[in-house]
């Protein structure tokens, strides 16, 4: 990891262990692991098929979980390995860390988060750049923190900050470049009814790419409804303007989306369309665009099965040096059967397809995997 990042990282630490009170402690500690055996065919997402690899997956997580009368503090470590059998460029070893804090006082909030991620970018790529041909390590820090007053029984105002970095190891002639994203909102919130609530939400941002003098700006104005339809079912709509701008030009847009969702012990649903702004591994602010649908159900005691799709396209606004306009739409279905064979273990079998099409090349990439596993949730635990 980089020295900028590094002194990100520990700033961010700090912030999130200086919180918590004098109160009695609960600590909860819950461990999970899997094993796998994966099948993969053009895990590169080459036009050209680049060929079918088998291979093992390792994971082990835990939830840790520290709460008190007004704080509640998390770490989620998670570490995955994978081999594979005829080519060892594919072999990658991950480790990923969530962490997240938060203080409740008599008329206010304080709300913390730290990920921490050192994964592969056959991994980090899929549905942003798309550039997955090449294994490289990739290091990404991101935090947030920010507090929420109640200013009467109906309205609530807030900010946050939120700073995103991206390194990419030995990426030279990848097309991958460092850089980071600095972002600062003001929201207030207001109770309509008890199932309905009105959000405003202002936000400004600033992506800074290594090697390059001038920033790219944006900011943008949104506002957000949302509406508990029963004790099952909700949905969000929000829409706005917002402007991008460098000094090689400026793109004025909007940005909405609509979330569907149900919620319960045996049925869950959730779609979502949207359109938003995100930075990239290319050093440029994209327009993205998502449609996505999931779904999982519980059909008996032991059996769950699930499906995900979702549909991606992330289109460059502004030109940067030497970066030419891309678009990238990327593709997935996922389905997936869960067997529960005791209290603690069971066996899951995942299905999954993708394709990714560049709008400078005619055809699509397609990729496909097959996942059985072996999973053990472990029991949370009072240490």
């Amino acid at each position: 990891m980089n020295t900028g990042l590094r002194s990100h990282v520990a700033v961010a630490c700090a912030g999130l262990l200086a919180g918590g009170g004098a109160h009695a402690a609960e600590w909860l500690i819950k461990p999970d692991a899997h094993v796998a055996a994966d099948y993969t065919d053009n895990p590169r997402m080459l036009f050209e098929n680049s060929g079918s690899d088998s291979g093992a997956v390792a994971e082990l997580r835990a939830d840790i979980v520290r709460r008190t009368d007004r704080t509640t503090f998390s770490v989620q470590p998670r570490l995955r390995s994978s081999r594979y059998q005829t080519e060892e460029s594919l072999n990658s070893d991950d480790q990923y860390l969530v962490a997240r804090f938060a203080h409740t006082a008599e008329r206010s909030r304080w709300d913390a988060s730290l990920n921490l991620t050192h994964d592969s970018t056959l991994t980090s790529e899929i549905g942003s750049t798309g550039i997955v041909q090449a294994n490289r390590r990739h290091e990404g820090v991101s935090a947030s923190a920010g507090p929420t007053w109640i200013m009467s029984e109906r309205v609530q105002t807030g900010a946050q900050l939120y700073w995103l970095g991206n390194h990419y190891v030995d990426a030279d002639f990848t097309g991958l470049v460092d850089y980071t994203y600095s972002a600062m909102s003001l929201f207030s919130r207001f109770s309509m009814t008890e199932r309905s609530s009105l959000t405003v939400t202002a936000q400004g941002s600033v992506l800074d790419v290594d090697h390059q003098t001038e920033s790219t700006r944006d900011v943008s104005l949104r506002t957000a409804w949302n509406y508990q339809i029963d004790s099952l079912w909700s949905t969000e709509l929000s829409a706005g303007p917002a402007l991008v701008r460098n000094v090689y030009g400026d793109d004025v847009g909007g940005v909405f989306s609509v979330d569907i969702s149900r919620r319960d012990e045996t049925w869950n649903v959730f779609t979502r369309v949207g359109r938003d702004l995100t930075p990239t591994g290319r050093g440029v602010l994209t327009r993205r665009d998502q449609i996505s649908f999931g779904t999982d159900r519980r059909l008996t005691e032991r059996f769950k099965t699930g499906l995900t799709a979702s549909w991606i396209r992330n289109q460059d606004l502004l030109p940067q040096p030497g970066t030419a306009f891309s678009e990238v739409t990327y593709g997935r279905l996922d389905l997936r059967a869960d067997w529960r064979l005791a209290q603690s273990w069971s066996v899951a079998l995942s299905l999954s397809g993708s394709t990714q099409e560049y709008d400078t090349r005619s055809g699509r990439a397609e990729s496909y995997r097959a996942l059985l596993s072996l999973v053990w949730n472990g029991q949370a635990q009072n240490p």
